[in-house]
């Protein structure tokens, strides 16, 4: 069996190595020391069986990590073993898709017990004298107390709630931080990846050169506003949309950070748009309607629309019509873009067209 076991701490990761080894008599372990090896690991290994990672490690936020190996991996068992016995953030990570949750103060007997468990399909939970510490964060969480760090906290999930890409690329074209989309966009592996390096790459050598440059001319304070560049795709669909801007004096790198850029990624063939009832809440739209121009900002055509709603391109345009009086809007492209430029952006997600009653 294949082990892929990823901890920033060498010693760390040769102490879990010998505890591995004795759950089979073929195991082999790959490590890897950071998210970015992780998941250049993940993509290019094959007969991984299990893997084992830190929580925190360096190359993006533990979360947005671990949600980009289930993605590469959704049917692997995926075990966090960390020092943080915070009940939130086991919930928050078990909510990530991961099959088991160990503490480093475990001993080995409780982290095989742990292991056999997860490989048996089953899900691994702290138990018993374990969770006594984090018991009292939940005591903590549910009397609203501050933590530590919440205001990073709060910028995360604001960052994640965007419907594109956001990574912070420093000197060296490391990611040092991307959000949810970011990391989903990183683990396909298709126009933009994180190499064994940790160095951010392209899937065509002149492209990578380029982005570089931008990178280079965002840190150094030569370019003052947003440079941009496409970046062709393997798989052949339509090319990735690339921003690239400085971060400016009163951000990142007066924090006593490396100097680094901000890089926004969109994916023009993800079909996404705003739920359909924050659509109906924000413009008073009936339930149909909502579907409708749900279905256009999600790049659905009116024909593809009628069709998959089973229903006559008549019914569609009158519910587009009602769309068009409500928002004040006159064409389709004036609709969406009042859409995509609004608050609905936030809720985006993927753009059902069933169930609707017309």
């Amino acid at each position: 069996m294949k082990v892929i076991l990823a901890d920033d701490h060498p010693l760390v990761r040769a102490g879990v190595a010998t505890v591995i080894e004795r759950l089979d008599d073929h195991v082999k372990v790959v490590e890897a020391q950071d998210y970015n090896e992780l998941l250049s690991l993940v993509r290019s290994e094959t007969g991984v069986g299990l893997v084992i990672a830190d929580l925190n490690m360096p190359g993006m936020d533990p979360l947005d990590g671990l949600r980009a190996v289930r993605a590469s991996l959704p049917d692997t068992p995926l075990v966090v073993f960390s020092a943080s016995e915070d009940s939130g953030m086991i919930r928050q990570t078990l909510e990530c898709g991961v099959s088991g949750y160990i503490f480093k103060s475990s001993g080995s007997d409780v982290m095989l017990e742990a292991l056999r468990l997860t490989l048996s399909g089953e899900t691994y939970r702290p138990h018993g004298g374990e969770a006594g510490a984090a018991d009292t964060a939940a005591n903590s969480e549910r009397t609203g107390n501050a933590m530590d760090g919440d205001e990073g906290g709060f910028g995360l999930a604001a960052l994640n709630r965007l419907p594109y890409g956001v990574l912070v690329i420093d000197k060296d074209y490391r990611a040092v931080f991307m959000n949810r989309i970011a990391a989903e966009i990183m683990a396909c592996g298709d126009g933009i990846e994180v190499g064994v390096t940790g160095v951010c790459r392209t899937s065509v050598v002149c492209e990578t050169h380029e982005l570089h440059r931008l990178i280079d001319s965002a840190i150094s304070g030569k370019s003052l506003e947003y440079a941009a560049m496409s970046l062709s795709r393997p798989s052949m669909l339509r090319p990735l949309s690339v921003l690239v801007s400085p971060i400016g004096s009163s951000g990142y790198a007066s924090a006593g950070k490396k100097a680094a850029a901000l890089v926004f990624i969109t994916d023009p063939e993800s079909q996404t748009a705003p739920a359909a009832d924050v659509l109906q809440r924000l413009y008073a739209l009936t339930e149909a309607e909502a579907r409708v121009v749900q279905a256009l900002v999600g790049g659905k055509r009116l024909e593809s629309a009628a069709e998959e709603f089973g229903v006559s391109m008549n019914t569609v345009r009158t519910h587009l019509k009602q769309a068009f009086r409500k928002t004040g809007t006159n064409r389709q492209s004036e609709l969406v873009k009042l859409v995509l430029t609004g608050p609905a952006a936030m809720a985006a997600g993927s753009v059902p067209l069933t169930g609707v009653e017309f």
